[in-house]
């Protein structure tokens, strides 16, 4: 008989603390804390960047549940399946494995998926430092990732966050029939799945940075700069746009619209604050939208900065806010970056939006158009 000694002892108390709506809440800050503290550094386009997770950051979480680490080790210790690894006996490992089922079984997607991406992130350290000693050059590996085809996943999500957020929320689906059931060798195979995905596409990353770091065939942008009197200003520009827009997909990714924002847009624009949250999730929800969310993002910055000629700071004052206002405003524009804004904006009002859907009517179509324009200026104007 397949024992379940883990969850028999410790689930209950974890029904118990998240059964309050608040404790749900405190769990998904902590997790969007720990990301917003990170954001630099799992917004790179390869693992380069060195990303600590700290005692201080599994404290957390055993001070909500109520469960202790020493408790977990204790019962570990007896369970067979769960002492054949250091990660399949980790108490944190454990402890995030006894939320996500609770989260899967109550259908609490934004608790699970917050839980889930905890976990990998929380693994993510120790593997990045097997396979690099030291920070790996940024250059070289923007450009191993540009080589690689579209197969790797790093290529298709375009930013270390998002292909850990998709690599676990795959191993989540696959396992989903273990998770819901959860004795002690599912929690074993689910962490050690995790694991070793993560460790595989650790081990793929670094092999093709190898190849090109001796092939010698990687950009050194560091050096390419021949003439900075013409050209750092657009340089500087260029990374600005890049740096913003992966921000602020990874996040909208992530975390789902931000609902303060969410709300000024709705309400400046005279429509439903449900419809337009319901909209705005829908688009962030949908992983066919990351492109398009990068894209509109980056031709509402170029127009700012190349074509309004205003600095990275001017973003962050009104007059971006009011520049962005009299851009929409222009309607027989031949801008390509105009044009292309309005079209994304019809494609999503048209695919997710359930009033126009039922009105169909220009009017709507307008107020919502600008409504989701101006949730995505005071979007970028959070991500610093």
């Amino acid at each position: 008989m397949i024992q379940s000694k883990m969850t028999d002892t410790f689930y209950p108390q974890i029904a118990s603390v998240f059964k309050d709506k608040n404790n749900c809440r405190k769990f998904i800050n902590i997790v969007s804390k720990y990301i917003d503290s990170n954001t630099e550094r799992l917004s790179t386009t390869g693992p380069v960047k060195k990303i600590l997770f700290t005692y201080s950051d599994r404290n957390s979480v055993y001070d909500l549940t109520g469960v202790s680490e020493k408790n977990i080790e204790m019962v570990a210790k007896q369970i067979k399946e769960l002492s054949r690894g250091v990660n399949a006996s980790n108490p944190f490992n454990i402890l995030l494995f006894l939320m996500i089922r609770y989260f899967r079984i109550n259908k609490l997607e934004a608790e699970r998926k917050s839980a889930n991406i905890y976990l990998i992130l929380s693994m993510y350290p120790s593997i990045h430092a097997k396979y690099f000693k030291f920070e790996p050059n940024e250059n070289i590996m923007s450009f191993t990732v540009n080589s690689l085809s579209n197969k790797y996943k790093i290529k298709q999500q375009g930013t270390l966050l998002a292909t850990l957020v998709d690599m676990v929320e795959i191993a989540d689906n696959h396992y989903k029939n273990i998770i819901t059931r959860g004795n002690d060798k599912d929690i074993a195979d689910y962490i050690s799945a995790v694991k070793t995905r993560l460790n595989q596409f650790m081990k793929n990353i670094t092999t093709e940075f190898m190849k090109q770091h001796a092939s010698g065939r990687y950009l050194n942008y560091d050096t390419d700069n021949e003439d900075p009197d013409n050209f750092s200003v657009a340089d500087n520009n260029s990374l600005v746009i890049d740096r913003i827009s992966t921000s602020v997909s990874t996040n909208l990714a992530v975390k789902g619209p931000d609902q303060k924002s969410v709300m000024l847009s709705a309400k400046m624009n005279k429509i439903s604050v449900n419809d337009l949250r319901s909209t705005m999730n829908s688009i962030c929800r949908d992983k066919v939208n990351r492109p398009k969310i990068r894209e509109i993002i980056s031709c509402i910055l170029y127009e700012f900065l190349f074509t309004g000629q205003y600095s990275e700071q001017d973003i962050y004052d009104m007059k971006f806010t009011l520049y962005s206002s009299v851009i929409y405003k222009r309607s027989n524009t031949t801008r390509s970056n105009i044009v292309r804004i309005k079209n994304i904006l019809d494609f999503w009002i048209k695919e997710y939006s359930s009033i126009y859907k039922k009105s169909n009517l220009v009017s709507t179509l307008n107020q919502f158009r600008r409504a989701i324009f101006m949730f995505f200026i005071f979007t970028i104007q959070q991500t610093k």
